[in-house]
């Protein structure tokens, strides 16, 4: 199977720009779907190497490498696809760091943060990587990471949130 890779190029405030590339074959690669909605949410309270992520088979487990990062730093994560959906994300656009005020969430803005648009595709009952850079202005805090993926069949359209632990910036 060949699969065509759309490269989009996003600044906050200018919108977006896209090219289309033909890619080499990708096994078990599937079709983008566009997604409208409001995505389902699973919240992973782990961080690599703990047990708890294998609690949730029925939902997607959203991991970090660490528990404290420095503003900037790139935290390298893992996504457990525990559903019977194959789900598309993007590292950079798809994601989210939110900071803990009280008892709420905040999004951290990022209006000059540009990225690629390259969409990588959990199938089901699978786990990847991926590494994500934070923001280099973010204050000391508790923060979380969401990751929107989306469903890649038009059989069972949407999105999944998956939150990761709480993690210090420090």
């Amino acid at each position: 199977m060949r699969i065509a890779h759309i490269v989009l190029v996003c600044v906050a405030a200018a919108g977006c720009q896209s090219t289309q590339q033909e890619g080499a074959p990708v096994p078990g690669a599937g079709a983008t779907t566009l997604v409208q909605g409001t995505p389902d949410t699973i919240r992973s309270d782990t961080t690599f190497g703990a047990r708890n992520e294998e609690s949730q088979p029925s939902g997607v487990t959203l991991t970090l490498d660490l528990t404290s990062y420095a503003p900037g730093g790139t935290v390298a994560m893992r996504i457990r696809n525990g559903t019977n959906d194959e789900l598309g994300f993007n590292q950079c656009s798809s994601r989210t760091v939110e900071r803990q005020e009280g008892t709420s969430w905040v999004p951290h803005p990022e209006p000059g943060r540009m990225c690629t648009m390259q969409l990588q595709i959990v199938m089901p009952n699978d786990t990847t990587t991926a590494t994500t850079d934070l923001p280099h202005d973010l204050r000391v805090g508790s923060y979380r990471i969401v990751l929107i993926l989306s469903r890649q069949t038009a059989s069972n359209p949407g999105s999944v949130r998956a939150i990761s632990p709480t993690f210090r910036v420090t």
